[in-house]
This record gives structure tokens, C-alpha cells and sequence, in this order.
């Protein structure tokens, strides 16, 4: 599994002031076809500029998002881990 990322939500109070409405482990993980690999998504925007009221989790675990996201003008912000060359070649069999 890759390792957790802490993500940090802000939205704003009903008085417009900013506030943290989530601060954990990015919900969204994805484990890589190496145990050691894989991917965490941090954000989805639907739209260019991003519509950013509420306090909905754009990246809610159990969620699968494409890429290109399906939405024109949106966005995907991911982070891919991703094995060395060196751990990959050790991997292979000898030739």
C-alpha cells in the first residue's frame, strides 16, 4: 500500500470565515499491482474554476475516478507511488 498522506480540508464557517472542516489520512488509496505501489487521490474538481462551497469530500474513499476526469474542465490531483528501477530489477528474473 502506499503510504498515508494527511490531507487537510478547508472550507468556511456561516459567517465566511476559513475553517478546517477535514484533517486525516486521505481517504481515497489505491493499492498498485506491488504491494509497495499504488496511488492516493487528494481532490476532484467537476469544473474550471472549481466551485469549492459546501463541505461535501470531493474525494471520498470507494470512489473510482477517471483520468481524463469525465467531467470537461475538471481535475484530478493524485499522488502514484511508484517502485524504484533498482526494487524493479531485482524483481525480474535473471536473463
Amino acid at each position: 500500500m502506499p503510504k498515508p498522506v494527511r490531507r487537510v480540508v478547508t472550507g468556511l464557517t456561516p459567517d465566511g470565515r476559513s475553517t478546517i472542516i477535514m484533517d486525516g489520512p486521505a481517504p481515497q488509496v489505491s493499492q498498485g499491482a506491488d504491494p509497495e505501489g499504488g496511488s492516493t487521490v487528494l481532490w476532484v474538481t467537476r469544473s474550471s474554476p472549481a466551485k469549492n462551497d459546501g463541505s461535501e469530500d470531493a474525494a471520498p474513499a470507494g470512489v473510482r475516478n477517471s483520468v481524463p476526469p469525465s467531467d470537461p474542465g475538471g481535475s484530478i490531483l493524485r499522488i502514484v507511488d511508484f517502485l524504484p528501477a533498482s526494487a524493479l530489477r531485482r524483481r525480474l528474473p535473471a536473463p
